[in-house]
C-alpha cells in the first residue's frame, strides 16, 4: 500500500488483443472444442495436447493457491459503472478509491469514487490495509 504515486491499467479493445497468451487459449479453446471432456483429466490431457510449448497444471478449486479477493473489495468499494465500455484505467494515491476511466486515450477522463459509504464515512485507507494483511 502506497508503494505507487500512480498506476494506469490499459487494455485491448476486446477481440483485438495482441499477447500471446491470448493467442494461445484462443488455440487451446478451439483444440479442446474438438474432443469430448467428461472429466478434469480429458481436459487437462487435450490442453496438453494442444500445447506445444507450454503444459497445463491443474489446480484444484479450493486451493489456497490463489486467494479470493472478490468479497473484501465488494465489501469495501461499490462496482464500476459502465467498465466495459472504458479501455484505459488510472488511480493515484492522492485520490484513495477514485478510478479515472477513458474509451480511448485522447478522450477525457471519467472519474468514479469506489469508495463505500458507511454511517456517512467513506471507506478510508488504513481500513483496507487492515484487511488486506488479514488475507
Amino acid at each position: 500500500m502506497g508503494v505507487f504515486e500512480r498506476i494506469n491499467y490499459k487494455f485491448f479493445v476486446k477481440g483485438h488483443t495482441k499477447n500471446s497468451c491470448d493467442r494461445g487459449f484462443d488455440h487451446i479453446r478451439r483444440h479442446v472444442g474438438r474432443y469430448d471432456c467428461w472429466k478434469m483429466d480429458h481436459i487437462v490431457s487435450a490442453v496438453n495436447e494442444a500445447a506445444t510449448s507450454s503444459s497445463a497444471v491443474h489446480i484444484s478449486r479450493g486451493n489456497e493457491f490463489f486467494k479470493s479477493y472478490k468479497p473484501l473489495v465488494t465489501e469495501l468499494y461499490k462496482k464500476l459503472v459502465g467498465v466495459q465500455q472504458y479501455q484505459i484505467f488510472s488511480m493515484e494515491a492522492t485520490k484513495p478509491g477514485v478510478v479515472q476511466c477513458k474509451k480511448g486515450p485522447d478522450d477525457e477522463p471519467v472519474e468514479q469514487d469506489l469508495r463505500r459509504k458507511v454511517d456517512g464515512v467513506l471507506t478510508e485507507s488504513t481500513k483496507v490495509e487492515r484487511m488486506l494483511t488479514t488475507l
